[in-house]
């Protein structure tokens, strides 16, 4: 009995080594304490790689531009699907709904343009010396987003972001015309309060494609008359 639980106990404590050993391999999961948050580096040749080219990227909210983000050690020469990829093991979000903006020319703020497929990471850092007291003076930042589509569906199309507001400007109020549509009173609906949101639409398109778009995203009738007050770029 006793040969066969020393047995059981060295079976677990294999296991158990196991265990640590996928730990450090797993390629999915962000550890900070390792080079590149873990990424392998099985040969001379990559190891010099990365003495290269390491560098420390914050990435902040591009809602919050002046809050202090997270740090990510990464290569100059990693493209744009990898860093998205790193920032997805982070926050916890498929990377494929992750855009990248990098900084502005002349203030510390996100560009309004976001990083294009095929960017660099040397290419997005341009400009960005932005410093914060307690991270090395190499560091530097940018910005980043969670998206409501797929990157590639912004390839030919262009974003409208809509602040929709059902008491046209009237706190409390309404909205208009509810009963010559129809429109029940639901206060759980799409169009009941107030939010931000995104429609895509192809270039170059009129004005009532836009008006379409948010019609649609809202759930109102079709032909209810949405007015946009201002359009910015």
């Amino acid at each position: 009995d006793e040969d066969m639980e020393l047995e059981d106990s060295n079976d677990r404590s294999d296991a158990s080594d196991d265990s640590v050993l996928i730990d450090v391999l797993q390629p999915e999961r962000e550890n900070p304490d390792l080079p590149l948050g873990g990424r392998l580096l099985l040969t001379a040749p990559q190891y010099f790689r990365y003495l290269r080219y390491r560098v420390l990227v914050e990435f902040r909210k591009r809602e919050a531009p002046d809050e202090t983000g997270f740090i990510l050690e990464l290569l100059r020469v990693d493209d744009y699907k990898e860093v998205r990829r790193r920032i997805g093991r982070v926050i916890d979000k498929n990377p494929d709904f992750i855009r990248i903006y990098p900084p502005d020319l002349v203030r510390e703020a996100p560009r309004v343009e976001a990083v294009k497929e095929g960017s660099s990471l040397d290419k997005m850092l341009q400009y960005s010396t932005y410093g914060t007291p307690h991270i090395p003076s190499e560091r530097r930042v940018l910005w980043y987003e969670i998206t409501e589509f797929a990157i590639w569906e912004f390839e030919d199309k262009e974003e409208v972001r809509v602040v929709w507001r059902p008491d046209s400007g009237v706190s409390g109020a309404k909205l208009p015309l509810m009963e010559q549509f129809n429109i029940p009173d639901d206060p759980a609906a799409p169009w009941a309060t107030t939010r931000l949101f995104s429609v895509l639409i192809p270039f170059n398109s009129k004005y009532q494609v836009v008006v379409d778009q948010v019609i649609r995203r809202l759930g109102l009738p079709v032909g209810y008359p949405v007015r946009l007050l201002e359009i910015t770029n």
